[in-house]
């Protein structure tokens, strides 16, 4: 498992988010893969720890080296990622392809909530049990099963115009916490770096380099200078700005 930190001079609120991305990439690689339900549906799977704030903390390659016997994939790779964020009361959002009961029993051990969706054909626990976990169907549009060892039943009232939506807090705080995959894929899919080539670690290098790391440097500017208003592409530019200034190279006059 080739595993890449970002998380050494950043310490992650109480939630966290782990999915999936993918960098382009249609030549021959033994583990490249096909996601149907992504942009680029043919490259290298990635997965990803996130935080609040489009922040990655870490950064997996998917080799299929984590298959083992008896050892569900997606089992291990939590746990790898989370490994240096256990025992400390956070709370893991996943989707159903990461979301189970043992895993929900295994983070309960490590003080780790888990807060996810579920396959409908995984799993047939539909009621609270004696350690922490709650397994709840909720109908929308459609019906939605979800996993959590840190809410109840419990359903609010949410303001949306002039309707009153009610719902259960499970869903309103999946949604959330799920939210920060997303925004990191909004936030680098502006002004990509990625290009063609044979390489694909080259094509992971740019990813981890001039995307991933950009991305984070963006949040924590942000986060810093509470300077809110800036966007990816201006972040980007003065960060070319501030690098021909370094090399002495002459700025075009705008």
């Amino acid at each position: 498992m080739l595993v890449a930190n970002f998380n050494k001079w950043y310490i992650p609120e109480d939630k966290v988010c782990i999915d999936e991305s993918v960098v382009p990439f249609i030549g021959r690689l033994v583990f490249r893969q096909y996601l149907k339900n992504k942009k680029h549906r043919y490259g290298i799977k990635i997965f990803k720890l996130c935080s609040k704030d489009f922040y990655t903390l870490r950064y997996n390659i998917y080799t299929r080296k984590e298959v083992i016997r008896e050892t569900d994939v997606s089992y291990k790779i939590v746990l790898k990622l989370m490994e240096p964020y256990l025992n400390f009361g956070r709370t893991l959002y996943t989707d159903n392809w990461y979301s189970s009961v043992k895993l929900a029993n295994k983070l309960n051990q490590e003080n780790t909530h888990l807060v996810g969706t579920l396959r409908a054909n995984r799993e047939v626990i539909a009621s609270p049990s004696n350690n922490n976990v709650v397994i709840l169907k909720w109908r929308d549009k459609h019906d939605i099963l979800l996993i959590t060892t840190k809410h109840s039943d419990q359903i609010i009232e949410i303001q949306k115009r002039d309707t009153i939506i009610k719902k259960p807090l499970v869903v309103e705080d999946y949604n959330t916490g799920k939210s920060y995959i997303d925004r990191f894929d909004q936030m680098s899919s502006y002004s990509s770096p990625l290009k063609k080539t044979i390489k694909w670690y080259k094509k992971v290098a740019f990813d981890i380099l001039l995307s991933t790391a950009t991305v984070n440097a963006l949040s924590l500017f942000k986060s810093v200078t509470k300077n809110k208003s800036i966007t990816i592409t201006t972040f980007k530019e003065e960060i070319i700005k501030q690098l021909l200034y370094k090399l002495n190279v002459p700025q075009p006059i705008s």
